[in-house]
């Protein structure tokens, strides 16, 4: 869960927005001891990604 607010805060293109969530999931997952992330978006309504890391 990002408890550091909504990604839009970062600006758009949704190229440097997902990679800030991206970092702030590993960062977490670190904080936390290691784990599973999923990161996901999407861009103009129709397209879409989603990925899950194993951070350790």
């Amino acid at each position: 869960m990002n408890k550091t607010g909504c990604s839009l805060v970062w600006g758009h293109p949704q190229g440097p927005t997902l990679t800030r969530v991206t970092m702030e999931a590993f960062e977490e997952a670190v904080d936390l001891g290691g784990g599973y992330v999923l990161v996901f978006g999407c861009a103009a309504g129709d397209v879409g990604i989603a990925t899950i890391f194993k951070v350790s």
